[in-house]
């Protein structure tokens, strides 16, 4: 969804295979972040919070890192065993509308590490969304930005009796979770009418905030919703705010249109900025994108 650079004397683009197209065509070749698959599930949600219930036995439980401060393992009412736990001191991530989570899976009765798709670990989703296993959803309930909690998930809250194959989980397997909460937020503010003053004033992008994490580098990769806007119809074309869809920026590739990696450039990890497509750029383009970043690997 983001633009792609055309080859010289080609003035036509190319739609991402699979992507739907919305009264303009969505261009750019993006990779797209499997954040979701390894945790998808068939099993019915159940979005009950760690209520500190304390348990029977907490043998087992992992020795912390300096500096980090252990609970006593605890079990909510859906079963998920909060083992230990370091507060963060950032925003919430279960009153968040998108937050980004590092998880690492491995079957508890043994060392065997759940497969997953994507090599940093890490996901952009709703706490909300019912496709990620419930024993995620439950158990990273009342987490903040910096905190991280290790997880005894029962197979009812993950892979149930089936367990899965693909992913290295056996039938009936309960898993070890550790979560940290890298990044929470809710939707930027911006209006219509702001933009498009930006417009006529001639802006090439209009900030909305410039984030507070590390600043996205030339030749640097980073995890972003991206949105695609019709400034014609006032509309955004295809939004991944709703659902939390994150996608793959590597702004060294020569698939991102050089303007486009130009008008990212300084911005910083959960910064957000509108970025305005130039007049020289085919028109069946989008008008322009809201980039917001969740993660920046320079």
């Amino acid at each position: 969804m983001t633009p792609r650079s055309q080859p010289s004397g080609d003035s036509r683009t190319s739609g991402l295979p699979g992507s739907t197209r919305v009264g303009h065509r969505i261009v750019g070749r993006v990779v797209v972040v499997g954040f979701l698959t390894s945790f998808l599930a068939t099993l019915v949600a159940c979005g009950t919070s760690l209520d500190g219930t304390p348990t029977a036995d907490a043998a087992g439980a992992p020795s912390s890192s300096a500096g980090e401060e252990v609970e006593p393992a605890h079990t909510s009412e859906a079963g998920v065993t909060m083992i230990s736990e370091f507060p963060g001191d950032g925003p919430r991530a279960d009153t968040a509308a998108c937050v980004q989570l590092d998880v690492r899976l491995k079957v508890a009765d043994g060392d065997t590490h759940v497969t997953t798709p994507t090599g940093d670990h890490s996901m952009v989703v709703s706490l909300n969304d019912t496709r990620v296993i419930p024993g995620i959803r439950s158990g990273a309930r009342g987490m903040r930005v910096g905190g991280r909690r290790a997880l005894g998930i029962p197979p009812a809250l993950a892979y149930g009796d089936h367990g899965w194959k693909l992913g290295g989980v056996p039938p009936g397997a309960r898993l070890h979770a550790d979560v940290t909460v890298l990044w929470a937020a809710d939707p930027p503010k911006w209006s219509w009418e702001s933009l498009h003053h930006a417009v006529s004033s001639g802006q090439h992008h209009l900030s909305l905030d410039e984030g507070s994490g590390p600043a996205l580098e030339a030749g640097g990769q980073a995890t972003a919703l991206i949105s695609s806007m019709d400034l014609k119809h006032d509309a955004v074309l295809k939004t991944g705010w709703p659902s939390c869809s994150a996608q793959a920026i590597d702004l060294g590739s020569s698939d991102v249109s050089v303007w486009f990696r130009n008008e990212l450039k300084g911005l910083r990890s959960g910064g957000t900025r509108i970025v305005l497509k130039p007049s020289d750029v085919p028109a069946e383009q989008a008008d322009a994108w809201l980039v917001t970043l969740v993660g920046v690997r320079n």
